[in-house]
């Protein structure tokens, strides 16, 4: 395995734990829940993502073993497999079957979920727990997972890419430096 992937396995990981540990100590699919919970209360939370091979499914279940390892008083139900549209609808409806924690794969909703309350703020878990958002996670990362300060979600993955390309065509086709991004394709916020 390359150095490069196992570091972005490691960082999923890492945020995928951290997203857990921040999320449950509010157990936020309870409307009782708050950031003043007792911590070493013992609860099972259901944790919907939408990752459904098998290795998927096996890195989701050995991150959580490695979760409820460290916190034994928190048992997590994964149910995989769940598209954007049935947390949508989860949601929404609410109720004793609406998920705890959620992993979505578009940001779309964030602003919605913020704004509703159906996502709970982060802030004050993470300012509980001595996390500084601005230390851990890149400024992009933090932008689209909140809403008008509202930190209701969490980045779960970090995509690093890359162009390759043959410098001999490059000079043979009289291309004199490598590719840039025009300034119409550069994102901004």
């Amino acid at each position: 395995m390359t150095t490069q992937r196992r570091f972005s396995r490691r960082f999923a990981t890492g945020g995928a734990l951290a997203a857990l540990a921040l999320t449950v100590t509010g157990c936020f699919g309870s409307s009782q829940g708050g950031a003043n919970d007792n911590p070493d209360a013992d609860v099972t939370i259901t944790f919907w993502h939408g990752w459904s091979a098998p290795n998927e499914v096996a890195a989701i279940q050995s991150t959580i073993d490695a979760f409820e390892k460290k916190f034994p008083n928190i048992h997590v139900k994964a149910v995989g497999n769940i598209t954007d549209d049935k947390i949508n609808q989860a949601l929404r409806a609410g109720g004793p079957n609406a998920p705890d924690v959620v992993s979505s794969f578009t940001t779309d909703n964030v602003g919605e979920f913020c704004d509703s309350h159906v996502f709970v703020d982060l802030n004050p878990f993470m300012e509980k727990s001595g996390i500084d958002p601005e230390k851990v996670f890149p400024t992009a990362q933090r932008e689209y997972t909140q809403f008008q300060g509202n930190q209701c979600a969490l980045p779960l993955l970090s995509d690093a890419y890359g162009l390759y390309y043959n410098k001999a065509d490059f000079k043979a086709a009289g291309i004199t430096s490598r590719p840039r991004p025009s300034r119409s394709s550069t994102p901004t916020r």
